[in-house]
Order: C-alpha cells, then sequence, then structure tokens
C-alpha cells in the first residue's frame, strides 16, 4: 500500500507538514477556486470564519489572497476623494476594503469614479449569517445589484 507510512517519525512529519497554515491557507485557496469555476457550473461552498472578515471574505470570494492590501474603512467625509485615488496606486491586489451599508452605494460610485465602472469588484456581506451573500462581477453591476434594497450589516469590497 503507497499510502503506509515506513515509521511513527515519517507520519509525524507528514501530519506536521500538512498543519502548517501556510499549507492550510494554500489548500483551501485552492480548493475554492477550483470550487466555484468547475465546469462553468456555480457551486455554493461555505466558508468557515476565519479570525477576520477580511479572510473570509477573500476565500468565500474565491480569489487567491495570498497577497492583497487592506485599506479599512474609507474616511466618512475628509479625506475621501483622496482616499479613493490613491487606492488606484496600490499594486498588490486585490485591495479590501470596509463599509457600512448607509455608505455602500456612495462608495461604489466613489469607486466608479476612480477605477471605471468596468472594474472587477467582489462584494461579502452577513458573513455567517441567514442571508450570507458572495457576489462578483463590475462596479456597474455592483451598484445595480445592491440598488434599491434595504442594506444590512457591513460590507467586505474587494477591488480586483
Amino acid at each position: 500500500d503507497d499510502t503506509a507510512f515506513e515509521d511513527l517519525e515519517e507520519l509525524r512529519n507528514s501530519v506536521s507538514r500538512m498543519l502548517n497554515p501556510e499549507v492550510i491557507i494554500d489548500i483551501l485557496q485552492n480548493f475554492t477556486l477550483y470550487s466555484t469555476t468547475q465546469g462553468g457550473q456555480k457551486i455554493k461552498i461555505e466558508v468557515i470564519p476565519g479570525p477576520t472578515a477580511l479572510t473570509t471574505a477573500l476565500t468565500g470570494l474565491g480569489f487567491n489572497a495570498s497577497r492583497f492590501t487592506f485599506a479599512g474603512y474609507p474616511p466618512h467625509q475628509k479625506g475621501r476623494a483622496k482616499f479613493f485615488s490613491q487606492l488606484k496606486n496600490i499594486e498588490a491586489r486585490p485591495v479590501v476594503l470596509y463599509e457600512s451599508p448607509y455608505r455602500f452605494q456612495k462608495t461604489l460610485t466613489a469607486l466608479g469614479e476612480v477605477f471605471g465602472l468596468e472594474k472587477e469588484v467582489g462584494v461579502a456581506r452577513e458573513m455567517t449569517k441567514i442571508y450570507e451573500e458572495y457576489w462578483r462581477g463590475s462596479l456597474a453591476e455592483a451598484k445595480e445589484h445592491f440598488q434599491g434594497e434595504k442594506l444590512k450589516g457591513e460590507f467586505v469590497l474587494a477591488i480586483f
């Protein structure tokens, strides 16, 4: 049997490699990417929450999260335009930010002015709750998808 281990030490080394957090994250990311695109069909995956909404969102959105930039919450008013324009100069993609439901549409509009409405984004909201949603598309599609809906919960917005 080719799955047998020669001795206990070999088994320990194998388990240690598998329990390495970097290996586990890589396995999960590869599984997520594969699962969401298999045969052109959408397959719903359930992400087990991590230590932050950021990592849960990136995994649920199906993007490689080995390199990203976390921008936090955009300023309420002062410095808001400058904040969004600076996002365009960040090389590590995706750029991830948090937003409240009250400013979400305004943020999509501001991002559209900086990046163009065709820019790809991912949105995660209500993670771990009954109305959990992971959504991907262009900024224009996001504006339409979330328009007119009473938005609840915090949003994680990833710009790709």
